[in-house]
């Protein structure tokens, strides 16, 4: 047992560094008695997340006001959710950025309003080309302080899509209305909200375990009164019993089970495995292509060092933007901004959106789907991409993003 475990089922005291290290100086706070020698090192910390809470909640309240007056319902999940509506006082709950759940259909809305509104959108699958990803949008503060991950389900694509849907169905009919700021939202019950931390763990971060995790845990149980039994129950009528039954054996607020180590790659397959008929095979393949996409960055990051080497030797006016080749106006959507990256990440989207669409044998129905994409994205490319680059001063130019530089200064 390590000093981290043993003190969360309170059979040690804490050290300083350890809180800090574990992120949970707003935890220990709460915590420790009246007097404790510890309580004064830790309340500035504990102060500090109760302020930065209030300034992100202040920017959360004025984007959900302009959803809530377009008619965009929002449910409310995750580490916020947790601070704001679980825990006795914010400051308690450290969390990273506000995770937000919205309609499909509603979710391009909620981008654009969000722009316009003075938010930065830093990211979205349709750009990324990962059409198979949880996640719609990140979207940034214009002061950079709150952090949304917009999200369309509550989980990763590690599972059959079935069952992902009828999940966020489920959970979106039992979810409760609440209120932020004066502003209507919806937030899990805490049964849901503790079977969903669970499931993020083990589907979603392949069974690893985070500090907060049981006093997540414990706090939910506490809030909510159920049983373990209850949980069961829920997870049975979800199709995820066989998870959660292994998740409680390294998180368990009713037997006060808590390993935080997390598992070596042997021991995550053979859960899987073990619960391959919740699961599906999906996550071999998604493996398989994060893989296989890890690779081709390491490598594509090479080349592009060449190419700025080689553009800033042959011009001092190319810019790191020319560098990249940005050609607009091509004939097909794949190359209206030429990128290396661009033709791998279409075929690895589409790949793993075909497989885990595809509740029964997704490996047949998902390997020739990648032979034609990646047929169909190189014949797409390849001529009117070096002809493009050609015209912008490029010679040599190769489909796999290598052997890029300007033979002249760009206009």
């Amino acid at each position: 047992m390590t000093a981290l475990e043993a003190y969360l089922l309170g059979k040690r005291e804490p050290s300083l560094e350890l809180l800090r290290a574990a992120r949970l100086e707003g935890w220990g706070y709460a915590h420790l008695p009246e007097g404790h020698a510890l309580r004064s090192a830790l309340r500035p910390a504990f102060l500090a997340s109760v302020g930065r809470h209030a300034l992100i909640k202040n920017h959360l309240v004025k984007l959900l006001e302009a959803w809530n007056a377009a008619g965009i319902e929002a449910l409310l999940v995750k580490g916020f959710a947790l601070a704001e509506f679980a825990y006795s006082s914010p400051g308690q709950r450290f969390y990273g950025d506000v995770d937000i759940l919205v309609r499909p259909e509603r979710a391009r809305d909620a981008t654009r309003i969000a722009k316009e509104l003075g938010w930065l959108e830093v990211w979205n699958r349709d750009e990324a080309f990962q059409e198979y990803s949880h996640e719609f949008s990140h979207l940034f503060s214009s002061d950079r302080a709150a952090r949304i991950d917009l999200h369309l389900e509550f989980l990763q694509a590690a599972h059959p899509h079935e069952r992902r849907l009828e999940l966020v169905r489920t959970l979106w009919e039992s979810s409760s209305h609440a209120t932020l700021g004066g502003v209507p939202v919806r937030v899990l019950m805490p049964l849901d909200a503790l079977l969903l931390m669970l499931l993020n763990r083990r589907w979603g971060d392949w069974w690893s375990r985070k500090p907060s995790d049981y006093p997540d845990a414990s706090v939910l149980q506490t809030r909510g009164g159920f049983s373990r039994d209850d949980l069961l129950r829920r997870a049975r009528d979800l199709g995820c019993e066989g998870t959660i039954t292994l998740a409680l054996e390294s998180c368990d607020p009713w037997l006060e089970n808590l390993v935080l180590e997390t598992p070596r790659r042997s021991e995550r397959w053979k859960r899987d495995y073990a619960v391959r008929h919740e699961l599906g095979f999906t996550r071999w393949i998604i493996t398989g292509v994060v893989a296989l996409e890890a690779s081709a960055r390491s490598g594509y990051r090479a080349d592009a060092a060449r190419v700025a080497a080689r553009s800033s030797a042959h011009s001092s006016s190319t810019t790191a933007r020319d560098a990249r080749v940005g050609v607009r106006g091509l004939p097909c959507r794949q190359c209206q901004t030429v990128h290396p990256h661009e033709g791998f990440h279409r075929a690895r989207g589409a790949l793993v959106s075909v497989a885990v669409r595809t509740s029964s044998q997704p490996v047949r129905a998902a390997l020739p789907g990648l032979v034609g994409i990646a047929v169909q994205s190189w014949v797409r490319r390849s001529v009117p991409q070096r002809r493009a680059t050609q015209r912008r001063g490029y010679r040599g130019s190769r489909v796999g993003g290598s052997g890029r530089f300007p033979t002249g200064d760009f206009q």
